[in-house]
C-alpha cells in the first residue's frame, strides 16, 4: 500500500515547505533553563481535579493534544533551547463487585487497576518523543482481564511545530486515530471495548482553526498465516468555541476493524482474531460528537463495520450469516462543586448489534458520581448494569461452537480511587 510510504516520504518535507516557511514566525528564546518537569506542562500548578494532567488526557489523536500544548508552551516561553522532559502518571486501586450473568462468573475483590508512567520528551521546538508505561489489571466489567504486566503500552515520535506549519507527522506505537471513546464512566464504553485499536502506526495529519484531519496507515494483523497486512484509514474533526460552550464532530474510517483490542482478544469462548487467522478484511466507520455546554457534557458516538464477516471468521444469527457488529454509546455528565471540592454526575447508554460473539453485552446502563476529595485525585463510584443476548441469539467465531446468549442481566459496582501528577 503507498499510503505508508507517502506518509514517511512526507515527515522530511514539513519543515521546508512553503506552507510551513508562510507561516514562520520569530520567538524570543526563554531566559529560564528547563530540564525535567512534572505535569502539566504550562501553569506553575495543575488544576485540583488533576484534569491538565498528561496522563489524564484523551487518547486518541494523542499527538495532536500533544502539539498543541507544546504550541502554547513556544507562544509563552519562546524557543526550546535544550530538551525538556516533562514526567506525568498516575494510580488507581479499585473495589469491586460483579454478580455476573450466572453464579459461576460472579466476581469480586481488589485491584491495582492502573499504574502508568509517561514522558514526553521535548527534543527542540520540532521533534517530540512520546513513552508510556504501564501495569494493568483491570477487572472483567471494565476490559478483558489478563494477566497483571507492566510493559511499554505506548511510544512515538512527533514531528511539528503548529505556531508555524499547521502540517505534524507521528511515527510508533499508538492508538490508531479511529474513534473518540470519551467518557467519564470508570468502565470501559462498548464502542472502545469493539473499536479501539492500539498498532505501529504512523500519521500525516493537519490542525488549524479547530480543524483536524489526519491519514494513517499501520501495520495489521496476520491474515491467513503469517503474512503482515498493510492498513489504515482516515479521521476528521472539527471543533467550534463559544466563551465556555464547545462543539466538536468526528468522523473516522479503519480498513480493518478486526485490529481492534475488544476482537483481538474478546477474553470469551472466541478468543478473538489475535489467536486465530481472519480469512477476509472488515472495514470499520465511527461518528461521534461532543458537545459542553457550561458545566454539561453532552457525547455521542456510533460505531459499525462497514459490511459482514465472511462466515468463516464470526457468524450472528441461527441461519450462520456473517455477523456485522456494530454500537453506540450516549452520555450526559454534569460538573458542579460541593462546598470547595469539584463534582461530577454522569449516565451513559450503550448498546451492541451482533456483537455476541465479541463478548460484549447487548445493552449496558452505568452511572458514575465522581470527585476530588484532595488535590490531583479522583475518586469514583460506579453502578453498571449490562443485559446479554437473548436466548435464542447464536452466534459463532472462527471454528469454536455456538455461543448462545444467557438473556439475563448483571449489575456491578467498582469503587476507584485514583491519583495523578
Amino acid at each position: 500500500m503507498k499510503l505508508g510510504k507517502y506518509l514517511m516520504m512526507s515527515s522530511a518535507l514539513i519543515a521546508s515547505s512553503p506552507l510551513c516557511l508562510a507561516n514562520a514566525g520569530s520567538t524570543t528564546p526563554s531566559d529560564q533553563l528547563i530540564n525535567v518537569i512534572t505535569s502539566p506542562l504550562l501553569g506553575s500548578s495543575s488544576s485540583f481535579d488533576a484534569s491538565d494532567i498528561l496522563q489524564q488526557q484523551p487518547s486518541i489523536n494523542e499527538d495532536l493534544t500533544l502539539l498543541q500544548q507544546r504550541q502554547a508552551f513556544l507562544k509563552a516561553h519562546g524557543h526550546i533551547k535544550r530538551p525538556i522532559i516533562e514526567l506525568s502518571g498516575g494510580l488507581e486501586g479499585q473495589l469491586y463487585y460483579n454478580d455476573g450473568y450466572t453464579s459461576k462468573t460472579k466476581n469480586e475483590g481488589v485491584t491495582l487497576a492502573t499504574a502508568e508512567l509517561a514522558t514526553q520528551i521535548i527534543a527542540s521546538d520540532w521533534i517530540s518523543g512520546f513513552i508510556t508505561y504501564d501495569y494493568n489489571d483491570s477487572p472483567a466489567v471494565s476490559g478483558h482481564r489478563g494477566p497483571s504486566t507492566l510493559y511499554l503500552q505506548r511510544g512515538f515520535i512527533t514531528i511539528g511545530d503548529l505556531n508555524k506549519c499547521p502540517v505534524y507527522f507521528s511515527i510508533g506505537k499508538m492508538y490508531a486515530p479511529f474513534g473518540l471513546y470519551s467518557s467519564a464512566m470508570v468502565s470501559t464504553p462498548v464502542t472502545m471495548s469493539m473499536g479501539r485499536a492500539l498498532e505501529p502506526t504512523a500519521t500525516l495529519g493537519y490542525d488549524h482553526d479547530g480543524f483536524n484531519a489526519v491519514a494513517y496507515a499501520y501495520s495489521g494483523q496476520e491474515n491467513k498465516g503469517t503474512q503482515i497486512r498493510k492498513e489504515g484509514g482516515a479521521r476528521l474533526g472539527y471543533t467550534f468555541k463559544s466563551g465556555n460552550n464547545s462543539y466538536s464532530a468526528y468522523a473516522s474510517y479503519i480498513t480493518n476493524i478486526a485490529d481492534a483490542a475488544g476482537m483481538q482478544n474478546t477474553g470469551g469462548t472466541f478468543s478473538g482474531f489475535g489467536s486465530v487467522a481472519q480469512n477476509t478484511r472488515v472495514a470499520g466507520a465511527d461518528a461521534a460528537i461532543k458537545i459542553k455546554l457550561n458545566q454539561l457534557t453532552l457525547l455521542g458516538e456510533y460505531l459499525t463495520a462497514v459490511k459482514s464477516f465472511d462466515k468463516k471468521d464470526m457468524t450472528f444469527g441461527s441461519k450462520g450469516d456473517g455477523a456485522k457488529p456494530q454500537a453506540f454509546q450516549v452520555e450526559v455528565d454534569y460538573g458542579f462543586n460541593a462546598g470547595s471540592k469539584p463534582m461530577t454526575a454522569g449516565i451513559s447508554y450503550g448498546q451492541t448489534m451482533q456483537a455476541l460473539a465479541l463478548n460484549l453485552p447487548k445493552q449496558s446502563i452505568a452511572a458514575v458520581l465522581s470527585t476530588s476529595l484532595w488535590k490531583d485525585s479522583i475518586e469514583s463510584i460506579e453502578y453498571r448494569h449490562d443485559t446479554d443476548y437473548a436466548k435464542d441469539a447464536i452466534a459463532k467465531g472462527n471454528k469454536t461452537t455456538d455461543l448462545q446468549g444467557t438473556g439475563k442481566s448483571r449489575n456491578s459496582v467498582i469503587l476507584q480511587v485514583g491519583m495523578y501528577f
